[in-house]
């Protein structure tokens, strides 16, 4: 992996809109957890796999 190392000292980040700010690369676990109710009529991305990537934003169910 790269090592990367930045340091805002000078003062205040400046970010446009939807720039990154950081990125974490080690893995997470997301669990989600529903009532039949709220399953109801729920379709969850077809194109997730077990351990696959999901990447902040990514639309994850719809009805």
């Amino acid at each position: 992996g790269v090592v990367r190392d930045w340091r805002y000292d000078d003062g205040a980040v400046q970010l446009a809109q939807g720039a990154e700010m950081g990125r974490f690369l080690l893995g997470s676990t997301v669990v989600m957890l529903f009532t039949r109710e709220a399953m109801a009529g729920l379709q969850f991305n077809p194109a997730w796999a077990p351990g696959g990537p999901l990447r902040m934003g990514e639309v994850m169910a719809s009805r």
